[in-house]
Protein backbone atom coordinates (compact mmCIF):
# COMPACT_ATOMS: atom_id res chain seq x y z
CA UNK A 1 0.00 0.00 0.00
CA UNK A 2 2.67 2.51 0.81
CA UNK A 3 5.00 2.05 -2.18
CA UNK A 4 1.34 3.16 -4.07
CA UNK A 5 0.78 6.08 -2.29
CA UNK A 6 2.16 9.43 -3.28
CA UNK A 7 1.12 12.40 -1.43
CA UNK A 8 2.02 16.15 -2.08
CA UNK A 9 2.07 18.90 0.48
CA UNK A 10 1.64 22.75 -0.68
CA UNK A 11 2.37 25.73 1.95
CA UNK A 12 2.39 29.20 0.98
CA UNK A 13 6.08 29.31 2.90
CA UNK A 14 7.74 27.81 4.84
CA UNK A 15 8.42 31.02 7.34
CA UNK A 16 8.14 29.63 11.29
CA UNK A 17 4.46 29.28 11.65
CA UNK A 18 2.03 26.51 12.47
CA UNK A 19 1.00 25.66 9.00
CA UNK A 20 4.69 25.45 8.14
CA UNK A 21 5.65 23.36 11.43
CA UNK A 22 2.77 21.01 10.62
CA UNK A 23 3.44 20.77 6.84
CA UNK A 24 7.48 19.53 7.95
CA UNK A 25 6.83 17.50 10.52
CA UNK A 26 4.44 15.72 8.16
CA UNK A 27 7.43 15.09 5.30
CA UNK A 28 9.44 14.29 8.03
CA UNK A 29 7.13 11.24 9.46
CA UNK A 30 6.46 10.90 5.43
CA UNK A 31 10.06 9.73 5.00
CA UNK A 32 11.01 7.52 7.93
CA UNK A 33 7.61 5.93 6.43
CA UNK A 34 9.34 5.62 3.44
CA UNK A 35 5.74 7.14 1.53
CA UNK A 36 7.02 9.13 -1.78
CA UNK A 37 6.23 12.65 -0.38
CA UNK A 38 7.21 15.88 -2.04
CA UNK A 39 6.44 19.76 -0.43
CA UNK A 40 6.09 22.42 -2.87
CA UNK A 41 6.40 26.22 -1.68
CA UNK A 42 4.90 28.65 -3.82
CA UNK A 43 6.30 32.07 -2.31
CA UNK A 44 10.33 31.66 -2.17
CA UNK A 45 10.89 34.60 -1.44
CA UNK A 46 8.87 35.31 1.67
CA UNK A 47 10.12 32.26 3.04
CA UNK A 48 14.19 33.52 2.80
CA UNK A 49 13.22 37.06 3.78
CA UNK A 50 12.86 36.42 8.01
CA UNK A 51 13.24 33.65 10.13
CA UNK A 52 12.47 29.84 8.48
CA UNK A 53 12.26 26.08 8.79
CA UNK A 54 14.08 26.14 5.78
CA UNK A 55 17.51 27.71 7.67
CA UNK A 56 16.50 26.70 11.06
CA UNK A 57 16.16 22.97 10.23
CA UNK A 58 18.81 22.80 7.33
CA UNK A 59 20.30 19.77 8.80
CA UNK A 60 17.19 17.77 9.39
CA UNK A 61 15.82 18.59 6.15
CA UNK A 62 19.10 17.13 4.86
CA UNK A 63 19.11 14.00 7.17
CA UNK A 64 15.19 12.90 5.86
CA UNK A 65 16.46 13.69 2.14
CA UNK A 66 13.15 15.58 2.18
CA UNK A 67 11.89 16.54 -1.79
CA UNK A 68 11.02 20.09 -1.93
CA UNK A 69 10.05 22.52 -4.94
CA UNK A 70 9.67 26.45 -5.31
CA UNK A 71 6.90 26.95 -7.10
CA UNK A 72 6.12 29.83 -10.20
CA UNK A 73 4.47 32.76 -8.92
CA UNK A 74 2.21 33.98 -11.80
CA UNK A 75 -0.62 32.03 -12.07
CA UNK A 76 -0.81 31.42 -15.18
CA UNK A 77 3.14 29.69 -14.79
CA UNK A 78 1.40 27.65 -11.60
CA UNK A 79 -1.11 25.96 -13.79
CA UNK A 80 1.14 24.89 -16.21
CA UNK A 81 3.86 23.88 -13.56
CA UNK A 82 1.52 21.55 -11.61
CA UNK A 83 -0.17 20.36 -14.99
CA UNK A 84 3.54 18.92 -15.30
CA UNK A 85 3.78 17.85 -12.14
CA UNK A 86 0.44 16.13 -11.93
CA UNK A 87 1.11 14.39 -15.63
CA UNK A 88 4.51 13.01 -14.62
CA UNK A 89 4.31 11.59 -10.86
CA UNK A 90 0.18 10.94 -10.68
CA UNK A 91 -0.10 11.89 -6.79
CA UNK A 92 -2.61 9.83 -4.47
CA UNK A 93 -3.15 12.32 -1.92
CA UNK A 94 -2.58 16.30 -1.87
CA UNK A 95 -2.46 18.06 1.70
CA UNK A 96 -2.68 22.09 0.77
CA UNK A 97 -2.83 24.65 3.45
CA UNK A 98 -2.21 27.56 0.93
CA UNK A 99 -5.49 30.04 -0.66
CA UNK A 100 -5.00 30.00 -4.53
CA UNK A 101 -3.94 26.32 -4.90
CA UNK A 102 -6.63 24.57 -4.49
CA UNK A 103 -8.42 26.29 -7.61
CA UNK A 104 -5.10 25.06 -9.94
CA UNK A 105 -4.98 21.58 -8.41
CA UNK A 106 -9.15 21.23 -8.94
CA UNK A 107 -9.05 22.63 -12.67
CA UNK A 108 -5.69 20.48 -13.55
CA UNK A 109 -7.51 16.90 -11.72
CA UNK A 110 -10.07 17.50 -13.66
CA UNK A 111 -8.25 17.94 -17.08
CA UNK A 112 -6.58 15.26 -16.35
CA UNK A 113 -9.07 12.83 -14.92
CA UNK A 114 -6.88 12.43 -12.16
CA UNK A 115 -8.04 9.98 -9.17
CA UNK A 116 -6.01 12.63 -6.60
CA UNK A 117 -7.56 13.55 -3.76
CA UNK A 118 -7.06 17.51 -2.89
CA UNK A 119 -7.60 17.70 1.36
CA UNK A 120 -7.67 21.34 2.13
CA UNK A 121 -6.61 21.91 5.11
CA UNK A 122 -7.69 25.22 7.53
CA UNK A 123 -5.62 25.64 10.34
CA UNK A 124 -6.67 29.70 11.59
CA UNK A 125 -9.28 31.30 12.70
CA UNK A 126 -11.12 32.63 9.88
CA UNK A 127 -11.95 35.92 12.21
CA UNK A 128 -8.16 36.68 12.32
CA UNK A 129 -8.18 36.97 8.07
CA UNK A 130 -9.83 40.40 6.80
CA UNK A 131 -13.21 40.03 5.39
CA UNK A 132 -11.95 39.98 1.60
CA UNK A 133 -9.26 37.21 2.47
CA UNK A 134 -11.58 35.05 4.73
CA UNK A 135 -14.10 34.78 1.86
CA UNK A 136 -11.92 34.31 -0.60
CA UNK A 137 -10.23 31.56 1.41
CA UNK A 138 -13.64 29.81 2.12
CA UNK A 139 -14.56 30.06 -1.90
CA UNK A 140 -11.39 28.30 -2.92
CA UNK A 141 -12.06 26.08 -0.21
CA UNK A 142 -15.46 24.58 -1.89
CA UNK A 143 -12.93 23.41 -4.77
CA UNK A 144 -10.70 20.61 -2.97
CA UNK A 145 -12.31 16.72 -2.76
CA UNK A 146 -12.51 17.08 0.89
CA UNK A 147 -11.81 19.85 3.54
CA UNK A 148 -10.55 19.55 6.56
CA UNK A 149 -10.23 21.73 9.87
CA UNK A 150 -8.01 21.06 12.75
CA UNK A 151 -9.61 22.06 15.54
CA UNK A 152 -12.82 22.35 17.02
CA UNK A 153 -12.16 26.19 17.41
CA UNK A 154 -11.38 26.76 14.08
CA UNK A 155 -14.96 24.91 13.20
CA UNK A 156 -17.22 26.69 15.06
CA UNK A 157 -15.72 30.12 13.45
CA UNK A 158 -16.16 27.98 9.90
CA UNK A 159 -19.34 27.86 10.52
CA UNK A 160 -19.86 30.74 12.46
CA UNK A 161 -19.08 32.44 8.80
CA UNK A 162 -20.48 29.83 6.61
CA UNK A 163 -23.95 30.18 7.97
CA UNK A 164 -24.51 34.12 8.10
CA UNK A 165 -27.25 34.14 5.58
CA UNK A 166 -28.39 32.29 2.96
CA UNK A 167 -25.51 33.59 -0.04
CA UNK A 168 -22.90 32.33 2.41
CA UNK A 169 -24.87 28.82 3.46
CA UNK A 170 -25.17 28.19 -0.90
CA UNK A 171 -21.76 29.33 -1.65
CA UNK A 172 -20.01 27.55 1.33
CA UNK A 173 -21.97 24.52 1.45
CA UNK A 174 -18.89 21.88 1.54
CA UNK A 175 -18.81 19.94 4.74
CA UNK A 176 -15.76 19.28 6.37
CA UNK A 177 -14.03 16.83 8.98
CA UNK A 178 -11.76 17.83 11.85
CA UNK A 179 -8.33 16.31 12.09
CA UNK A 180 -6.06 17.43 14.95
CA UNK A 181 -2.76 18.87 14.12
CA UNK A 182 0.57 16.65 15.52
CA UNK A 183 4.02 16.87 16.38
CA UNK A 184 7.17 14.89 14.83
CA UNK A 185 8.36 13.41 18.41
CA UNK A 186 11.48 12.68 16.85
CA UNK A 187 12.72 15.59 16.50
CA UNK A 188 11.96 16.39 20.29
CA UNK A 189 13.31 13.03 21.07
CA UNK A 190 17.21 14.09 19.14
CA UNK A 191 17.41 17.04 21.29
CA UNK A 192 17.91 14.64 24.15
CA UNK A 193 20.75 13.03 23.53
CA UNK A 194 22.73 15.91 23.55
CA UNK A 195 20.71 18.09 25.46
CA UNK A 196 19.60 17.09 29.24
CA UNK A 197 17.49 18.48 31.72
CA UNK A 198 19.79 21.21 33.49
CA UNK A 199 19.67 21.25 37.43
CA UNK A 200 20.64 24.80 37.37
CA UNK A 201 17.51 25.83 38.86
CA UNK A 202 16.18 22.76 40.83
CA UNK A 203 17.47 24.44 44.18
CA UNK A 204 15.95 27.46 43.82
CA UNK A 205 12.58 26.79 41.85
CA UNK A 206 13.17 30.10 40.75
CA UNK A 207 10.33 29.92 37.37
CA UNK A 208 11.46 30.00 34.31
CA UNK A 209 8.47 31.54 32.07
CA UNK A 210 9.15 30.43 28.20
CA UNK A 211 7.45 32.30 25.15
CA UNK A 212 7.57 31.04 21.88
CA UNK A 213 6.66 32.52 18.70
CA UNK A 214 6.62 35.51 16.91
CA UNK A 215 6.27 38.91 18.77
CA UNK A 216 2.66 39.57 18.28
CA UNK A 217 0.54 41.05 21.27
CA UNK A 218 -2.45 39.01 20.67
CA UNK A 219 -0.28 35.97 21.45
CA UNK A 220 0.00 37.45 24.98
CA UNK A 221 3.47 39.22 24.97
CA UNK A 222 1.90 41.62 27.54
CA UNK A 223 1.54 38.62 30.08
CA UNK A 224 5.06 39.21 31.07
CA UNK A 225 4.40 42.01 32.74
CA UNK A 226 1.82 40.27 34.68
CA UNK A 227 3.77 37.45 35.76
CA UNK A 228 6.73 39.08 36.99
CA UNK A 229 4.59 41.19 39.16
CA UNK A 230 2.48 38.13 40.75
CA UNK A 231 5.83 35.86 40.99
CA UNK A 232 7.51 39.27 43.03
CA UNK A 233 10.17 39.82 40.25
CA UNK A 234 11.38 36.20 41.28
CA UNK A 235 11.34 34.66 38.12
CA UNK A 236 13.21 34.93 34.62
CA UNK A 237 12.16 35.14 31.29
CA UNK A 238 13.42 33.16 27.78
CA UNK A 239 11.96 34.44 24.52
CA UNK A 240 11.76 32.05 21.48
CA UNK A 241 11.54 34.22 18.41
CA UNK A 242 11.92 34.06 14.64
CA UNK A 243 12.82 37.29 14.00
CA UNK A 244 14.35 39.91 16.66
CA UNK A 245 12.72 43.37 17.50
CA UNK A 246 15.55 45.34 18.93
CA UNK A 247 13.12 48.10 20.47
CA UNK A 248 10.78 45.67 21.87
CA UNK A 249 13.96 43.56 23.04
CA UNK A 250 15.29 47.01 24.72
CA UNK A 251 11.81 47.21 26.44
CA UNK A 252 12.35 43.94 28.13
CA UNK A 253 15.79 44.41 28.84
CA UNK A 254 15.02 48.00 30.77
CA UNK A 255 12.07 46.02 32.55
CA UNK A 256 13.70 42.65 33.58
CA UNK A 257 17.50 42.95 33.38
CA UNK A 258 19.84 40.10 33.52
CA UNK A 259 16.17 38.16 34.31
CA UNK A 260 15.64 38.01 30.27
CA UNK A 261 17.27 35.84 27.83
CA UNK A 262 16.19 35.88 23.75
CA UNK A 263 16.90 32.84 21.44
CA UNK A 264 16.28 34.41 18.11
CA UNK A 265 16.03 32.33 14.78
CA UNK A 266 15.83 28.68 16.54
CA UNK A 267 12.81 26.57 17.43
CA UNK A 268 12.23 24.55 20.33
CA UNK A 269 13.74 21.27 19.89
CA UNK A 270 16.97 23.68 20.41
CA UNK A 271 15.63 24.69 24.03
CA UNK A 272 17.03 23.27 26.91
CA UNK A 273 14.57 21.89 29.48
CA UNK A 274 14.95 23.33 33.40
CA UNK A 275 12.64 21.69 36.07
CA UNK A 276 10.76 24.99 37.00
CA UNK A 277 9.68 25.72 33.50
CA UNK A 278 6.76 26.98 32.41
CA UNK A 279 5.60 27.64 29.03
CA UNK A 280 3.17 30.96 28.34
CA UNK A 281 0.77 31.10 25.66
CA UNK A 282 -1.25 33.85 26.96
CA UNK A 283 -3.81 34.61 23.36
CA UNK A 284 -5.33 37.57 23.25
CA UNK A 285 -7.53 37.82 19.68
CA UNK A 286 -9.18 41.19 21.70
CA UNK A 287 -12.94 41.60 21.34
CA UNK A 288 -15.62 39.93 19.46
CA UNK A 289 -13.97 36.86 19.31
CA UNK A 290 -15.88 33.61 20.20
CA UNK A 291 -13.92 31.01 20.01
CA UNK A 292 -10.42 31.20 21.13
CA UNK A 293 -7.66 28.92 20.73
CA UNK A 294 -5.48 28.53 23.32
CA UNK A 295 -3.43 25.22 22.77
CA UNK A 296 -0.92 25.86 20.34
CA UNK A 297 1.77 23.33 18.51
CA UNK A 298 3.90 24.94 20.70
CA UNK A 299 1.70 23.68 23.83
CA UNK A 300 1.89 20.55 23.09
CA UNK A 301 6.32 20.84 22.26
CA UNK A 302 6.93 21.81 25.36
CA UNK A 303 3.71 18.98 26.81
CA UNK A 304 5.84 16.02 25.17
CA UNK A 305 9.31 18.22 26.90
CA UNK A 306 7.63 17.41 30.26
CA UNK A 307 7.37 21.40 30.13
CA UNK A 308 4.17 23.24 31.07
CA UNK A 309 1.33 25.91 29.61
CA UNK A 310 -0.38 28.38 30.91
CA UNK A 311 -2.96 28.83 28.60
CA UNK A 312 -6.33 31.50 28.13
CA UNK A 313 -8.96 29.70 29.87
CA UNK A 314 -11.86 28.46 27.65
CA UNK A 315 -9.79 27.78 25.13
CA UNK A 316 -8.24 24.48 25.38
CA UNK A 317 -11.41 21.58 24.58
CA UNK A 318 -9.71 20.41 21.76
CA UNK A 319 -6.91 18.99 23.89
CA UNK A 320 -9.35 17.08 26.54
CA UNK A 321 -5.98 13.89 26.29
CA UNK A 322 -4.38 17.00 28.22
CA UNK A 323 -6.44 18.13 30.98
CA UNK A 324 -5.73 16.31 34.23
CA UNK A 325 -2.13 15.84 33.10
CA UNK A 326 -0.61 18.37 34.67
CA UNK A 327 0.61 20.12 31.27
CA UNK A 328 -1.74 22.44 30.47
CA UNK A 329 -3.04 24.54 32.93
CA UNK A 330 -6.09 27.19 32.15
CA UNK A 331 -5.61 30.86 33.62
CA UNK A 332 -8.17 33.67 33.69
CA UNK A 333 -5.60 36.67 33.10
CA UNK A 334 -7.70 39.27 34.45
CA UNK A 335 -7.69 37.78 37.69
CA UNK A 336 -4.52 37.92 39.84
CA UNK A 337 -5.49 35.55 42.42
CA UNK A 338 -5.69 32.65 40.01
CA UNK A 339 -2.71 33.37 38.28
CA UNK A 340 -0.60 32.91 41.56
CA UNK A 341 -2.68 29.89 42.30
CA UNK A 342 -1.73 28.14 39.17
CA UNK A 343 1.66 29.47 38.93
CA UNK A 344 1.49 27.43 43.05
CA UNK A 345 -0.06 24.55 41.81
CA UNK A 346 2.47 23.82 38.95
CA UNK A 347 5.12 24.45 41.50
CA UNK A 348 3.96 21.82 43.70
CA UNK A 349 3.20 19.48 40.61
CA UNK A 350 7.09 19.36 38.80
CA UNK A 351 8.41 16.59 41.02
CA UNK A 352 5.59 14.21 40.06
CA UNK A 353 4.73 15.84 36.48
CA UNK A 354 5.43 12.83 33.89
CA UNK A 355 4.37 12.75 30.11
CA UNK A 356 1.73 9.90 29.97
CA UNK A 357 2.10 6.80 27.57
CA UNK A 358 -1.11 7.68 25.80
CA UNK A 359 0.44 11.02 24.71
CA UNK A 360 3.00 10.20 22.09
CA UNK A 361 0.31 8.48 19.89
CA UNK A 362 -2.47 11.50 20.69
CA UNK A 363 -0.34 14.55 19.15
CA UNK A 364 1.88 12.33 16.54
CA UNK A 365 2.08 14.03 13.57
CA UNK A 366 1.79 10.31 12.39
CA UNK A 367 -1.70 9.78 13.46
CA UNK A 368 -2.77 12.98 11.79
CA UNK A 369 -1.30 11.32 8.84
CA UNK A 370 -3.03 7.77 9.17
CA UNK A 371 -6.41 9.87 9.97
CA UNK A 372 -5.86 11.64 6.60
CA UNK A 373 -5.14 8.56 4.45
CA UNK A 374 -8.24 6.75 6.12
CA UNK A 375 -10.45 9.13 4.21
CA UNK A 376 -8.79 7.59 0.53
CA UNK A 377 -11.18 4.92 0.57
CA UNK A 378 -14.11 6.69 1.57
CA UNK A 379 -16.76 7.86 -1.05
CA UNK A 380 -16.29 11.55 -2.01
Amino acid sequence: MKGDIKIWIIVDNLRIGGIERLALDQMYSLSDSQIASKLFVLDRQSTLKSGNFVNIENDLIEQKRLNFEYCPRSFPHLIMFFFRQFSIHRPTLILDYTLKATLVLRLIKFLLLSPAQIHCVIQQLASLSAPIQRYKRMFYAQFSTRLFINSIYYSHDWDNYRSKNLVTRLLFSKPHNIIRNGIYLHRLDARFLNHPVSNQSSTTQTPRFIFLGRLKAWKGLNKLYLLDQVSNQNCRFLIFSPDNDLELESVFRQSFGERIEFVIGKSPQYLTPEPYDIHVYGVDYGQGFKFPESVSTNCLEMAYLNIPSMVTAGGAANWPELKGKNLIYEVNWENEKCVIEVISKISLATSNRSVPVEFREVVSVERNISEHLAFLNKKT
